[in-house]
């Protein structure tokens, strides 16, 4: 599993200081569950480690929470283009700054080799999947000739 955690530190329109903490987590683990099947059995499988904590800091009070642009004509009149970390409004530069930061942090992280390994693995179980449904598919149209019958 990888970790990164990287810190920008930038300011708004208005002048207000902020510290934007990326904290990116990318990997896979193995757990061990006991699950009932006639008597408790541990089963070990791997488990999807695919966490993004953004974390804001302006004034000394933190807020946790992601960015997204806001749709509301309240936030619009005022300038606002994006909400980050549920009650800061930012412009569309820093908006664009902020977005790139934290892209940039998540694909730093997904350059961990388990978690490259672990999405091979997960691409190949979607093409044995949708193979075996084509399979299904024309088989069904053989014994059927083509859908019909008679």
């Amino acid at each position: 599993m990888k970790t990164v955690q990287n810190i920008l530190k930038g300011k708004t329109e208005s002048g207000t200081n902020f510290i934007v903490t990326v904290t990116a987590k990318r990997g896979y683990e193995d757990v061990t569950e006991k699950v009932w099947v006639d008597e408790y059995v541990e089963i070990t499988s791997k488990k999807e480690i695919n966490e993004t904590i953004i974390e804001t800091t302006v004034n000394g009070v933190v807020y946790k929470g992601g960015l997204y642009i806001t749709f509301s004509d309240f936030h619009k009149k005022q300038g606002v283009y994006a909400i980050l970390g549920e009650k800061i409004g930012i412009s569309k530069n820093n908006y664009t700054i902020i977005f790139n930061f934290i892209e940039g942090c998540k694909k730093e992280a997904e350059t961990d080799n388990d978690w490259l390994n672990y999405q091979k693995i997960k691409d190949n179980l979607v093409k044995e999947e949708i193979e075996y449904e084509q399979h299904v598919k024309r088989v069904n149209e053989m014994m059927t000739l083509n859908g019909k019958t008679f």
